[in-house]
């Protein structure tokens, strides 16, 4: 399944579609059925002839990090890029919060690989942000938004950051705020939002 799954993640990256549907189609299979992973003894019985899906879903991230160049990663829901917390989207509609962080990142790596992200080219209309003209993710309002928008301007100009996993994820330090385009980004919770009307933070 390594091998198939390595194979898949390639295939994915040279076609349009997201890079980061690799690790949100192993989530929402682990979400139906469980690990699909024999424990003790019954392992022994009957042993594994997969991995563990949590397994499969890391390992996409994974690919995904190294595609972007070691920019972007997915860690407990949250989207990092470069190091810093950029969002934990909320679900919405078919999708969970988790899965739309991996697409949220997945269009991020792309942007990414195909050295289109450039400082300051996050911005926002409403409650949606995009990068490079390209709409990364939608947010309940112009607020929340906004500080998505800032803190990727914030991070595209960073170096490369360290990976991040569930057990160790990464700190985000505080710094304090200077101009819009340079506060220090915070993680922003899709239910903190308040409602406000939009413009574009360039």
């Amino acid at each position: 399944e390594k091998a198939a799954d390595e194979l898949g993640f390639k295939i994915l990256s040279e076609s349009p579609y997201n890079v980061g549907g690799a690790a949100g189609s192993m989530a929402v299979l682990r979400n139906k059925v469980g690990e699909h992973y024999r424990e003790g003894l019954s392992q022994v019985v009957a042993p594994n002839n997969h991995p563990k899906l949590s397994d499969r879903v890391n390992n996409n991230i994974s690919r995904m990090y190294t595609y972007s160049g070691n920019h972007v990663n997915v860690s407990n829901g949250a989207v990092y890029v470069n190091g810093d917390n950029i969002y934990s989207p909320a679900g919405s509609g078919r999708y969970t919060g988790e899965e739309r962080a991996y697409y949220m990142a997945g269009k991020l790596a792309r942007l990414y690989h195909n050295n289109q992200i450039t400082p300051g080219s996050a911005s926002y209309s409403g409650g949606t942000v995009t990068v490079a003209g390209q709409s990364i993710v939608s947010t309940p309002n112009a607020d929340v938004a906004l500080q998505v928008a800032t803190n990727l301007n914030n991070a595209f100009v960073k170096p490369a950051g360290a990976a991040v996993n569930a057990k160790n994820p990464v700190k985000v330090k505080q710094e304090k705020p200077k101009k819009v385009k340079q506060e220090k980004a915070k993680p922003v919770k899709a239910e903190q939002a308040k409602p406000a009307k939009g413009k574009e933070v360039k």
